[in-house]
């Protein structure tokens, strides 16, 4: 991670070079947006990893097994093209609170995207551990 400024959620909607936006209200059937804007994205940044946290679960008794649906798709927003669609994720989950689904990354000059699916018992806690986050 660059820094932690370049943590993308719910308490800070875009990176400081504003190369990735979190929409505060997605469009279409989505639950939740993130539009990145591949061109601004700075040269040292190699992945943008796409991770869905549940805030508080396990105090709060959730986790992402109570999902009835958890999926990544990858979107070109000229025409809304749909590029890569994950399997549906939760089936897989259970007292889970935290799953990596996805990271866009450089290879050699352009853009790929891979799923991921990889989920974390220990939560946001093993995110931050695995991407150097401090938060």
């Amino acid at each position: 991670m660059v820094s932690d400024e370049h943590f993308v959620f719910f308490n800070q909607l875009t990176s400081p070079d504003l190369s990735v936006t979190q929409l505060e209200a997605a469009v279409g059937d989505d639950q939740e947006q993130i539009e990145i804007d591949l061109s601004a994205v700075p040269a040292e940044i190699a992945r943008i990893v796409v991770v869905l946290y549940i805030n508080e679960g396990v105090g709060a008794r959730r986790t992402l097994g109570q999902l009835k649906s958890c999926s990544v798709r990858l979107l070109n927003l000229a025409g809304n093209a749909e590029l890569v669609r994950s399997e549906d994720f939760a089936a897989l989950l259970g007292n889970e609170t935290a799953i990596a689904l996805g990271e866009v990354y450089r290879h050699i000059s352009d853009w790929k995207f891979k799923v991921l699916g990889q989920s974390y018992p220990q939560g946001f806690a093993g995110i931050a551990s695995d991407y150097g986050l401090s938060r």
